[in-house]
Order: C-alpha cells, then structure tokens, then sequence
C-alpha cells in the first residue's frame, strides 16, 4: 500500500483542480483524506460555495483508496484494488481453501477503503451475500482473516 497517496484531478467541466491526500489511518482502520487543497484553474474562475459543495471526498477517497492498496492473488500477479475484479475467479468448481483466500483479501481491501466488504466478497465471487459471509466466516475461523 501507498501511504500517504497524492491525487489531482481536474475535471474540464468543474470550475477548479481538486488535490486529495488520502492516508491509512491506523486508529480508525481504513483509508481517510488528510488533507484536501481546491484551486481554480486559471483566469475567468472562482471557488465558489457551490464548487465547494460539489466535491464529493468520500467518493475521492474510494477512487484514491483503489489505486494505494495493491492485490496480489495465489499466482503472484499484482493489481491495484481498482483493477483487481480480473484478479479473482467465480468461486464455483473451485477449491474452497482458494475462495476462502480469495474472500479474505477482498474482504479487507473493502475494509480500508470504507466499502461495503461482504458486498464486494460477493459481487466479485459472483455468490450470494449470504455465501460471502460464511466464506469470510471461515477466513476468520481458520486465520486465514485477522481483522478484530
């Protein structure tokens, strides 16, 4: 993981460039902003009150938070969180050990990026909610998940 992460972005439709820090707060557990900077663009611009309501953070934060943690499945390969959905395979026809793995790491990078984990295990296992809890349920029992 990349801590601090540094992000600008400069949407050509927003009337300024937005600068987001996002760390790994270990007292809270996840990933947070630490630090935010909005500047116009340039000449014939303002910040105004309602630019300012526009900045969505908790969004930013989940777009930064997909690129600072990286995944690295049972063959080696390594992606970002964002890019990681290739990275994990249906867990039907596969061993149990594997998608029990497979559950946890997903499982956690949720976690530190404020998603809904249990939802992301299931979206990206392609099972049911229900089904992910009891994958993660066993991360937890066999030690595979140390998140309490």
């Amino acid at each position: 993981m990349t801590s601090p992460y540094r992000v600008v972005e400069h949407n050509s439709s927003a009337p300024y460039v937005l600068e987001i820090v996002a760390t790994l707060d270990d007292a809270l557990g996840r990933i947070v902003c630490s630090a935010v900077n909005i500047r116009r663009p340039g000449e014939g611009t303002e910040i105004t009150g309602t630019a300012l309501r526009e900045v969505a953070v908790q969004r930013a934060i989940d777009i930064v938070g997909d690129e600072m943690v990286e995944v690295v499945n049972s063959a080696g390969v390594r992606r970002t969180l964002g890019g990681s959905g290739s990275l994990f395979q249906p867990a039907l026809g596969r061993e149990r050990s594997e998608v029990v793995a497979d559950a946890a790491l997903i499982y956690i990078g949720s976690s530190l990026t404020g998603r809904r984990p249990l939802a992301e295990v299931a979206s990206k296992l392609h099972v049911s909610q229900s089904t992910a809890t009891r994958y993660v349920s066993e991360a937890r029992e066999t030690g595979v998940l140390r998140d309490g």
